[in-house]
């Protein structure tokens, strides 16, 4: 029964943990996407802006994405 909660609690976290990254990122960092986030608006530099949000977008759907094949697989195995 903890199962189908687990999973979902991970959905969650797993796209979640992108956006956390990039905000600390925009705290204190001077690499990673969230510090290009914020050069990019800073410098007007549109493309690289818009490439950072998409690369962010995909990072959190490939999480998600691993987290829903895990779930077919655990729960293929143990049915409800």
């Amino acid at each position: 029964m903890l199962l189908p909660l687990l999973f979902t609690s991970l959905k969650i976290a797993a796209t979640t943990c992108v956006i956390g990254a990039i905000v600390g990122e925009w705290i204190g960092a001077n690499q990673g996407l969230g510090a290009l986030i914020i050069q990019s608006t800073f410098n007007h530099q549109t493309d690289r802006l818009y490439a950072a949000v998409i690369t962010s977008s995909a990072l959190g759907l490939l999480f998600f994405g691993i987290v829903v094949l895990a779930e077919r697989l655990v729960m293929r195995r143990h049915p409800a």
